[in-house]
């Protein structure tokens, strides 16, 4: 219980209004050791509550001093803006305290703010974190903790030496916190060189862990992709759903196609501007939006419990890209859907390979050639109500136009069923085990 860890009264009473009662793994095993001001590594994946195992030690350590008491280094702005909302969730009396810096932003802005907010803790990126230590607008001399949230992503988008300039712009003596889903050799060296004898702890070692996620492929000809997307939409009726596309002009075309078809739809990808892409994301998590039409790049990083299906409209190049877009759904605990798309015999072959290598199994998604071929995806149509709109105390029984009108699914010869809320279970059965670095 979070009660036993002796945390202020205003985190303990956050975290039961957002009904959290009982620490994860992670969150019980990490949270005394950095309150005891302890370095430590956590391997654990994405979903499996990091963020609150280093944000709670993080402000509970604030003290009154007007100055930038910690720093979080994340590597995309998405993760660096939803670190920073879930602590504005655990102290809202403190949120001008925090302040998230990322690029894509005006950095003369940000520095403005830095130096008018004199925020204790931000929460960036590495590449705008270190413009503005160079421009002289953010002063790391006095931190007193590090955080590296999600290091093995900073490496692999080329971040390590931006991070190891940032970390040589804090005091020797602060305190550090590395999370890392894997621990390859890079990491190690990282913490050999800059921590101070850290504590690991490992939690749910498998980065790949995807064996609460159904596996579905769907054989289909390419020209008749988007009749089998809608049907496949109309078949599972997802609470949320992320489909994945090669590139930025299909995930835009495909988004709007559906957007015309009737889905609460919109595309998700690095050409949009930063306030686009916070918007969408903001309706996406408030339930206003229930499809994002994805890019790989756009959805790294995405941590959204309430995502029940992903669909990979286009076949992704390995198997690490694959358990990375399915792993969107199945988090914190509940069970997800992937269905993958192969249209033709190599990409068969392909999404097989990919399946073995992770260890898992893949079944055949049951859609035959009679029903995509008399299957006609409608036009000109109103977007259907969002998830959130549809949360009454009346009996639903589909989607409904305005008016009040039961619709007939999106082409479907029958009204389409209410929608269906994941079940939820607990895996928190994986070991957990400290030891010395």
């Amino acid at each position: 219980m979070f009660d036993k860890l002796g945390l202020g009264h205003e985190i303990i009473d956050s975290l039961k209004k957002m009904g959290i009662t009982s620490p994860t793994p992670i969150q019980e095993r990490a949270i005394p050791i950095l309150l005891m001001g302890s370095d430590l590594i956590g391997q654990s994946k994405t979903g499996s509550g990091k963020t609150f195992a280093f944000g709670i030690p993080l402000i509970e350590k604030l003290t009154g001093e007007n100055h930038v008491q910690a720093l979080v280094l994340a590597p995309v702005r998405e993760l660096a803006m939803q670190v920073t909302t879930e602590f504005q969730k655990l102290v809202p009396s403190k949120k001008r305290e925090f302040m998230t810096v990322y690029g894509g932003e005006d950095v003369e802005r940000q520095a403005r703010l830095l130096n008018q907010i004199h925020p204790k803790i931000v929460v960036g990126t590495p590449g705008r974190v270190l413009d503005l230590i160079e421009r002289r607008a953010l002063d790391l001399s006095k931190v007193s903790m590090v955080v590296l949230d999600e290091a093995d992503k900073m490496l692999e988008m080329g971040f390590v030496e931006d991070v190891e300039r940032i970390l040589s712009s804090t005091p020797k003596a602060r305190q550090t916190a590395l999370f890392s889903a894997t621990m390859p050799s890079e990491i190690r060296d990282l913490a050999r060189k800059h921590m101070n004898h850290p504590e690991y702890m490992e939690v749910s070692k498998d980065e790949n862990d995807i064996s609460n996620i159904k596996q579905f492929y769907v054989n289909v000809d390419w020209k008749d992709q988007l009749k089998a997307l809608a049907l496949i939409l109309n078949k599972e009726n997802p609470d949320f759903a992320i489909i994945f596309t090669k590139t930025k002009a299909s995930a835009d075309k495909l988004s709007l196609r559906l957007k015309d078809a009737g889905y609460s739809v919109e595309g998700l990808h690095g050409n949009l501007t930063q306030s686009r892409r916070t918007r969408i994301m903001d309706e996406f998590k408030a339930g206003k939006l229930r499809i994002i039409v994805a890019t790989n790049v756009a959805a790294r990083g995405l941590d959204i419990p309430g995502v029940t299906h992903v669909i990979n409209y286009n076949l992704p190049e390995d198997f690490k890209t694959y358990a990375h877009r399915i792993g969107r759904t199945g988090r914190a605990e509940r069970e997800g859907k992937a269905i993958t798309f192969v249209t033709t015999l190599h990409d068969q072959r392909t999404i097989h390979d990919m399946v073995r290598d992770l260890d898992t199994s893949i079944s055949k998604y049951e859609l035959s050639e009679s029903e995509i071929a008399s299957f006609v995806v409608p036009r000109g149509k109103a977007p259907v109500r969002s998830h959130s709109e549809h949360r009454s105390d009346r009996p639903r029984t589909g989607f409904r136009r305005e008016g009040g009108r039961p619709s007939r699914g999106f082409g479907s010869p029958r009204p389409s069923t209410g929608f269906r809320r994941p079940t939820s279970r607990s895996r928190f059965s994986s070991s957990t085990r400290t030891k010395r670095f």
